[in-house]
């Protein structure tokens, strides 16, 4: 017990005497402060700051990105899933929400919003900017509804271009690739992406910009043959690629309501009209061709007005509750637009037209009925299953041998009737009767934001800048 008190002992003298010490030192060492002046910033509140969840790419990111293209790459952004039915087509999901045209997600160029009048949602970046003209995109994943509407409920993705003002000049960008390669249904095809963009200020007050964009390639190839009615015929026995009610993923004209129960032979069977796989009746080339022109004047006191045009022409594959070939499609805007100290006016118009596109669903099924209605079919199916019903066949081949008569007369995929029968039916805008996706539409939107917290510290400044002047005159006049 001695050795551990005496040691405490000691060490408490020590902590004594090195706090006795630092009490004197820190008397001996006083500095006398004559003044202290105390700094707050009047800047808007910083970015990483903000009370909403905000996600920001610059030219930075997409240059890092090992994705083909910028808009490609705001799949890394946190929050952010895309969804891909088509090589021209991508749908940005957030929150949660997924589904393949995405109504509720906002896409702005310049605080425009982008998207077709009748689909309701930007057909992915055929209206946007180029890798040539981005400059920075943020997304907000969250709900941003109470700024920009209902619309954005499930977020928003901002996209700001090069200012002509400040990034001056002709660009050019060619990309290429080779796609399908190694695919086992389809050779490989060339994919091509060229960019230009053009920017010269005249004088000090005006400025022009120019973007030109053509991508050409073939898409991607939607043919799973996976069978959605595998158990139709189960109590018959018949499954796999006996089955008489096959509906493949891909394949239209066959769904429910292209089937129908009959009885042959004493046995109900379930069967479905023979319809057609997706890549018969659509042509899989990808083509779009955008341009954009910007007419901008700005004054001395920071007022800038100016003037946009956005085109674009495409054919591609799109995907709603069914699938659509867009053929011919055309889409612009035209846009005013007027800044001035935190306030901010727009005045835009979208248009649509929807050119020759079609409903594949539909092309299908009436493919099948512009040669022999429902009902023909199937009751030439049932005759010819029992007329070739002697007792000696199997159930299976049966099927197989009333399919074959029932489609007599079928347009075989490939064939000039065929393909003049499909073009007919393109421009039949009934889907009852025909397949075509005729439609004009057109919608005007104007917007005024007046940024009042901007207009009040720019207030402040001028008032603390006036009385700094008024104390140093002051200061000034004592001395003397």
């Amino acid at each position: 017990m001695g050795k551990p008190v005496s040691f405490t002992f000691f060490s408490l003298f020590l902590f004594s005497f090195h706090f006795l010490w630092a009490q004197q030192e820190s008397k001996d060492s006083i500095i006398t402060m004559k003044d202290v002046v105390v700094l707050a910033s009047r800047k808007p509140e910083a970015f990483l700051s903000s009370p909403m969840s905000i996600q920001k790419a610059d030219r930075l990111f997409f240059a890092n990105s090992p994705s083909s293209s910028f808009f490609e790459s705001l799949a890394g952004l946190r929050g952010m899933q895309t969804i891909t039915p088509s090589m021209g087509f991508k749908i940005f999901n957030t929150r949660g929400f997924n589904n393949t045209t995405n109504v509720r997600f906002v896409q702005l160029v310049d605080g425009l919003d982008v998207q077709s009048p009748h689909i309701g949602s930007p057909i992915g970046n055929a209206l946007g900017p180029s890798d040539l003209d981005i400059k920075k995109v943020e997304l907000l994943p969250g709900l941003a509804a109470t700024l920009y509407g209902m619309n954005a409920i499930n977020g928003l993705a901002d996209f700001t271009t090069r200012d002509p003002y400040v990034d001056k000049g002709l660009s050019f960008q060619q990309k290429t690739a080779l796609t399908h390669l190694g695919s086992d249904n389809e050779g490989s095809h060339v994919f091509s992406e060229t960019s230009i963009r053009y920017a010269h200020t005249i004088g000090s007050r005006w400025a022009v910009k120019f973007n030109l964009t053509h991508v050409q390639g073939y898409d991607w190839l939607a043919d799973d043959r996976k069978d959605l009615n595998p158990l139709a015929n189960a109590s018959t026995g018949l499954l796999s690629i006996f089955n008489p009610a096959a509906d493949p993923v891909n394949g239209y004209g066959n769904e429910s309501s292209n089937r129908r129960t009959l009885s042959l032979g004493g046995k109900s069977y379930v069967v479905s009209r023979t319809g057609y796989f997706e890549r018969d009746v659509v042509d899989y080339g990808l083509r779009n061709t955008k341009a954009d022109l910007m007419l901008k004047w700005k004054s001395q006191r920071g007022a800038s007005v100016s003037y946009t045009a956005r085109v674009s022409q495409m054919d591609n594959v799109y995907q709603r509750a069914n699938r659509f070939r867009l053929q011919d499609y055309f889409i612009q805007q035209h846009a005013l637009q007027f800044s001035q100290h935190g306030f901010k006016a727009n005045l835009y118009l979208n248009a649509e037209n929807t050119g020759n596109s079609y409903n594949l669903r539909s092309m299908a099924e009436n493919m099948d009925r512009s040669f022999k209605s429902d009902n023909k079919w199937f009751a030439d199916y049932a005759a010819a299953y029992n007329a070739a019903n002697n007792g000696s066949l199997m159930p299976a081949i049966l099927h197989q041998m009333a399919r074959v008569q029932a489609d007599q007369g079928r347009f075989v995929p490939g064939s000039l009737s065929f393909e003049e029968q499909r073009m007919k039916l393109q421009q039949i805008n009934n889907w009852d009767s025909g397949a075509a996706l005729k439609v004009q539409a057109t919608f005007i939107q104007a917007d005024l934001q007046w940024n009042l917290t901007e207009k009040l510290l720019s207030s402040l400044q001028q008032s603390s800048f006036a009385s700094s002047l008024s104390l140093q005159q002051h200061s000034l006049c004592c001395r003397k």
